[in-house]
């Protein structure tokens, strides 16, 4: 049943030649012409911008703890020019200045450090805007310093902690990987330093952590036609679910589904057969529109791998939606929920998900809304792929559309007309 449903839907596509071209035609015209007439436009830093922002708090200052540091120096009577040279290593040495310094000079603005007070440290914790938050306990300084030139072994050696913000995976994982790097090369130059070799070591061992910084700070601009091929795809796959769904109650209307009830085909087999079919046709969809984008406007997606996995989740959830839609018209035995579907809650849904333009630039409020429907997940993932994302990236938002799916299927065989309910 489940696949006589999918070929018989392939069938109505095949021979609605009206519907194949507002389903593959018309996308391919809105990304040429979108793509073309605000090329200039979108080729800014309108959704391409990546700056992270980073909260620091030092629950001792650092200078202060030099000078500590120094003093405890010409309290033990050591030569005045070994002192003098100390205090110099321990200038350039201050560990906390040193990363600042680094991320500031290379990373070219990518990424800014505010200085927070400790007592602010909370309502940072809940202020979206920074990817995370490192913290600095009471003498962090003065404990390096005296294990890297004093050769002192501390008990407890005070640890640098640093707090990533979940709600902005990307640039959290960018701080943490750079983060780590960090205190693997601040141990190693500590070493160096006991051994007296050149301290420009520790820049050169940063260089792992700044590249891959730099690779997502400074990532190749997305184009327009990109922009608005992936913007395309994911409103227009809504609109496969709303033609099943139209084609499913016109089964009711000309008693086909009666017909198949009768021939022992199970209200849930039906349901399934419209869920099947609604996610291997938007599928399709999406991989003729976005595989004739490569050919006509240069759309190249970096990972394969990752593009066909979000690609299917959101099919899925195309089917899903397909599902629900159909439900619901055979509940209340009307195409209203259908039609309004797709006459305003799709266009509202691609506002919000992004696919006319980046709102989330403009408010990001908004772009979180966006991410809860499923073009809106769709296209941020896809997104975040072309900016060199990885799984861990795409992971939440390709999770939120295999949930989707699966909550829009229970629903539908929950809202459809149970055996003995008039149809």
């Amino acid at each position: 049943m489940i696949w006589s449903t999918i070929k018989k839907h392939g069938l109505l596509f095949w021979r609605n030649h009206s519907h194949m071209q507002l389903l593959i035609g018309l996308p391919l015209i809105l990304i040429a012409i979108l793509g073309f007439s605000l090329q200039g436009f979108m080729s800014g830093d309108v959704t391409t911008s990546f700056q992270v922002k980073v909260a620091l708090v030092e629950h001792e200052n650092e200078e202060t703890q030099i000078n500590q540091f120094i003093q405890e120096l010409n309290d033990q009577g050591l030569p005045p020019e070994h002192i003098q040279e100390l205090k110099n290593k321990a200038v350039s040495f201050a560990p906390i200045g040193m990363f600042k310094e680094i991320v500031s000079d290379q990373l070219d603005g990518a990424v800014t450090i505010d200085r927070v007070d400790p007592s602010e440290k909370s309502a940072v914790l809940e202020n979206d805007e920074y990817a995370a938050l490192i913290e600095v306990p009471k003498g962090f300084t003065v404990q390096t310093l005296k294990q890297a030139f004093l050769n002192e072994a501390q008990e407890e050696q005070a640890q640098l902690h640093i707090i990533k913000n979940e709600d902005n995976q990307q640039k959290a994982q960018m701080v943490v990987d750079l983060f780590k790097t960090y205190k693997e090369q601040l141990a190693r130059s500590i070493y160096i330093q006991k051994l007296d070799l050149n301290q420009d070591m520790l820049t050169a061992g940063m260089g792992s952590a700044i590249g891959a910084a730099q690779s997502i700070g400074h990532a190749e601009p997305i184009s327009a036609k990109t922009y608005y091929a992936i913007g395309m795809v994911t409103m227009n796959m809504l609109f496969v679910a709303t033609s099943i769904a139209m084609w499913a109650y016109h089964e009711r209307e000309n008693h086909i589904f009666n017909r198949m009830i009768i021939s022992d085909t199970t209200r849930r087999q039906y349901v399934l057969g419209i869920f099947a079919a609604g996610s291997l046709y938007a599928l399709l969809q999406a991989l003729v529109i976005f595989g004739i984008s490569v050919l006509l406007f240069k759309v190249y997606w970096p990972d394969i791998g990752l593009f066909m996995f979000v690609t299917g989740t959101l099919a899925l959830s195309v089917g899903g939606l397909a599902a629900l839609l159909s439900a619901v018209s055979y509940q209340l035995d009307s195409l209203a929920v259908t039609s309004l579907f797709s006459s305003f809650v799709i266009y509202m849904f691609a506002f919000l998900g992004g696919s006319f333009f980046p709102v989330s630039d403009v408010a990001e409020i908004i772009g979180k809304m966006g991410n809860l429907t499923p073009n809106g997940a769709g296209m941020t993932a896809y997104l975040t792929i072309m900016r060199g994302g990885d799984l861990m990236d795409i992971l939440p938002y390709a999770s939120a559309l295999g949930i989707a799916a699966l909550v829009l299927l229970i629903a539908a065989l929950a809202v459809f007309p149970k055996r003995g309910a008039h149809i």
